[in-house]
């Protein structure tokens, strides 16, 4: 498993991706990836206890169009993966995978909806600083 700080940075970049808006001719914004999205796939991994049918599920709501954002559902597809192929104690595995969601949860409600700034935040700690300026 990589370091907890590449982790941080990996999961702040894909709630970045995951709530930039989209506009719409004659509509409001919307985020690409809707909140009920991101607490479908914590309902997901909590009911099955499948990081593997979590992936599937996070799959199938990209390939229908309900999760629009791409890039974020391949940051977390490589998380989750890696955790499932690197993690040998299943509980433990399915522990880490729940944090992840959690706290890609609490980084994407923290995501401020407003313009985006001039360059991409590609660290936890830059995604944090955009969230509170």
């Amino acid at each position: 498993m990589r370091s907890i700080a590449y982790l941080l940075d990996q999961i702040a970049q894909a709630a970045y991706y995951a709530g930039i808006e989209e506009k719409r001719r004659g509509a409001p914004p919307q985020v690409k990836v809707p909140p009920t999205q991101v607490n479908k796939l914590l309902e997901i991994l909590e009911t099955t206890k499948s990081i593997e049918l979590t992936i599937a599920f996070l799959g199938r709501q990209l390939r229908r169009g309900a999760w629009k954002d791409k890039n974020s559902a391949k940051i977390l597809f490589n998380i989750l993966n890696q955790v499932r192929t690197q993690v040998s104690d299943p509980d433990e595995a399915l522990r880490i995978a729940r944090e992840v969601l959690g706290v890609f949860k609490w980084l994407y409600e923290a995501h401020p909806r407003r313009a985006h700034p001039s360059k991409t935040p590609t660290t936890f700690t830059e995604y944090i600083k955009w969230c509170f300026s």
